[in-house]
């Protein structure tokens, strides 16, 4: 980690359900896909640095909801799982850390191979929870 706080943004995440930590999750990747949109258009583009002084203001947003997002993901990979759904939600969360697929699709799907294991033994230990 690299020193900066958790949740610079100030968000209270620790009480939301997986359902919602993963609709907040996929609503702020929608906003900081906009953002990085923006961010390319000339308006926003500096002389000398990528960004002038407004497009720096939207980098620094959107840095900062990319770390509200890394947040909730370290969230829910150390929240265990009581439901089904919940494992979905946990899966579809989790799932984004592996999205571009990397150098290496092969050890992608077996990361996430390994993240859909680890969820169906968290509910096999509470026997099965639909």
């Amino acid at each position: 980690m690299t020193g900066r706080s958790v949740h610079p943004l100030g968000f209270e995440t620790d009480n939301l359900s997986f359902g919602q930590m993963s609709a907040l999750v996929d609503a702020l990747s929608t906003v900081t896909a906009v953002l990085s949109g923006l961010q390319e258009q000339p308006r926003f583009s500096g002389e000398k640095e990528p960004y002038n002084e407004a497009g720096g203001i939207l980098e620094e947003l959107r840095n900062n909801i990319s770390c509200e997002i890394d947040d909730l993901r370290d969230a829910a990979l150390a929240r265990r799982v009581s439901s089904r759904g919940d494992g979905e939600h946990k899966f579809g969360i989790l799932i984004g850390l592996y999205g571009s697929g990397g150098d290496n699709p092969t050890a992608v799907v077996a990361e996430l191979a390994k993240l859909a294991a680890g969820i169906d033994w968290e509910l096999a230990k509470k026997g099965g929870a639909k």
